[in-house]
């Protein structure tokens, strides 16, 4: 049985998500919440917005938060559209531990640092491969990634998707 968010059982009530959207929702809050080493909400801020209203946030791991995002702006997509959604997010984070795992923070700051340049020029004129990397960066140090967590099999799903990119 997947684990789904309190926030989606709304949706699940409405029958906005049907048992395959579930499923993935579930598959993609288990991977996530695997991969990521750092919370979304740390236990400090949960506790505080515990005492100011009386209950604890749904949205604690940032599994929660990509499962609560997914269902709310794509319920409405075609069953295998929505998986590729899901299977985007989970390529995305793993090419952002593939790629900046080991590097140090002045590499990932210059990534930054161009992003912000790239930011500031015409939409016509940007560089898309520096702001998809800076993307990639933001992922891997809010979630806290690191390559070591990702499996062998997950290591060959992400070689097979790179292949089908070049075929």
């Amino acid at each position: 049985m997947c684990q789904l968010n309190p926030q989606l059982s709304e949706m699940v009530g409405r029958r906005r998500l049907n048992s395959v959207k579930i499923e993935a929702l579930g598959q993609l809050k288990e991977f996530v919440d695997r991969l990521a080493r750092e919370p979304y909400t740390s236990e400090e801020k949960a506790q505080e917005l515990f005492v100011k209203y009386g209950v604890y946030p749904d949205i604690i791991s940032w599994g929660d938060y990509f499962q609560v995002q997914l269902a709310r702006l794509h319920w409405e997509k075609e069953d295998e559209e929505f998986l590729r959604f899901c299977r985007t997010i989970m390529y995305d984070l793993m090419e952002a531990a593939l790629i900046f795992t080991g590097k140090d923070n002045a590499y990932r700051q210059e990534i930054k640092d161009l992003y912000f340049i790239e930011l500031g020029k015409e939409a016509q004129k940007r560089d898309n491969t520096i702001l998809r990397l800076a993307q990639l960066c933001f992922y891997f140090e809010e979630l806290g990634l690191d390559k070591s967590e990702l499996s062998p099999a997950e290591l060959r799903w992400f070689a097979e998707q790179e292949l089908k990119a070049v075929v």
